[in-house]
């Protein structure tokens, strides 16, 4: 959408409406941004809920591919959505508010690469770093020298769910000393988002594309040794229940997975 002037709601009957702005695609697909807004009537704020959640994670989070309907379909922004992926459907279950620091492709120690490759690709920055800024992928377009870190007392969520490893799995290939490369960055992020977020719980989860690294990162976590630090393995993703672009997850699997993560949430604040 060009610059401009849009309508986002209007009635000729006086009555409450919550408007709610979200962007479906990712910021290094393009720009968008809120410079002004003006109403007519009373303005207010939608009151925070008693649960906030903050999801780090990659394009699962982000809900590629989940519209579309055929898993040999390319990805396109036009079948990103993120309302329709498990994060939001989480939050939704637990009538929760929720932050998503997320990036299609990124990983811990690898971007995805294909099987041809054997190298591990870090041409953009991982998620370790990404989730220290506000807008890593965008600063330069902003007009910023550096990117600005991000101010972590501006949210502070109650629980921090970390969704990372399909794209790594790509690079670590079973390779016992990828795989223990890969645990110790992954152990050392632990460490940091404990340092950032001293007393959230920490879950971590995986699988739904693929469990290669689950087992390391569910002993990552035993070496962590917190008491507020869990992991959580999803079932692999069934062809039954619909299969989205690029072999990601449909609506239904999304929903399966929101299930089953609220449920170990709940759980876990007791």
């Amino acid at each position: 959408m060009p610059e401009g002037d849009y309508v986002v709601y209007e009635s000729q009957e006086a009555k409450p409406v919550v408007i709610r702005l979200l962007r479906f695609s990712e910021t290094n697909f393009g720009k968008a941004g809120l410079i002004s807004a003006s109403f007519d009537g009373e303005i207010s704020s939608v009151p925070e809920k008693a649960l906030k959640l903050e999801f780090i994670g990659d394009s699962i989070t982000c809900g590629y591919g989940v519209e579309a309907d055929d898993p040999l379909v390319l990805f396109s922004t036009s079948t990103e959505n993120p309302s329709l992926a498990y994060a939001m459907k989480t939050a939704e279950l637990l009538d929760a508010d929720y932050s998503l620091c997320s990036w299609s492709g990124n990983g811990i120690i690898s971007q995805w690469i294909p099987p041809e490759e054997n190298e591990p690709k870090e041409d953009v920055p991982l998620m370790p770093v990404v989730y220290r800024y506000t807008d890593i992928a965008g600063a330069a377009f902003q007009g910023f020298s550096e990117a600005p870190l991000y101010d972590f007392d501006s949210y502070v969520p109650d629980v921090v769910i970390i969704n990372l490893g399909t794209n790594d799995q790509s690079y670590t290939r079973f390779i016992p000393e990828r795989v223990e490369a890969f645990g110790r960055l992954f152990g050392k992020f632990l460490q940091e988002i404990r340092e950032l977020r001293p007393n959230a719980l920490i879950i971590g989860c995986l699988g739904v594309m693929g469990q290669d690294l689950c087992e390391e990162e569910a002993r990552r976590f035993d070496m962590f040794n917190d008491d507020k630090a869990f992991f959580l393995t999803f079932d692999v993703q069934k062809e039954e229940d619909g299969i989205g672009a690029d072999y990601h997850p449909s609506p239904k699997t999304h929903t399966i997975m929101a299930q089953k993560l609220a449920e170990f949430i709940r759980a876990h604040l007791n």
